[in-house]
């Protein structure tokens, strides 16, 4: 019995686990609809879970990032919203949020990475798999400053 939940679970990723998902059996297609619909059915999770990684950003990034509305576009027509202040996520809603300083696109390629345990955000961004523009004065000018910040980390 213990193999056979081992075995079950061998091919599922950490992504997954996460978002409390089975794809086994699934087309890479399937998979990344799926994956897709349990983020927006659980948008307090990833929330919770991107807040947790935002908390280790260091205080200058906090500093640039400040209060940013950021609209998350993936590939296809699925919009998240989100609001962070000082570093921390305070609003996440399913569709656009107003006054927007950044619009990022996602490819489903980010999904396929994050199903195979291969995602590398320097490498996403290298390959155009994450994007992301700065909107209106503001969002230009953080978006100049973020652009300086991952070019000299090495993006």
């Amino acid at each position: 019995m213990v193999a056979t939940l081992v075995q079950a679970h061998e091919g599922e990723s950490d992504f997954n686990k996460f978002l409390g998902i089975d794809t086994q059996g699934l087309s890479q297609e399937e998979t990344i609809h799926v994956q897709k619909h349990a983020v927006m059915d659980d948008l307090e999770k990833v929330g919770n879970k991107a807040n947790e990684e935002l908390a280790n950003l260091p205080g200058l990034a906090k500093i640039i990032v400040g209060k940013t509305n950021i609209n998350i576009y993936f590939e296809g027509e699925d919009v998240i919203g989100v609001q962070v202040q000082d570093g921390k996520i305070t609003t996440i809603q399913y569709g656009t949020i107003e006054d927007v300083t950044f619009n990022v696109y996602i490819s489903d390629n980010v999904f396929i990475s994050l199903e195979d345990n291969t995602f590398d955000l320097k490498q996403a961004l290298s390959n155009k798999d994450i994007t992301f523009k700065g909107v209106g004065f503001v969002g230009k000018m953080k978006y100049g400053m973020v652009k300086a910040v991952l070019a000299i980390i090495g993006s």
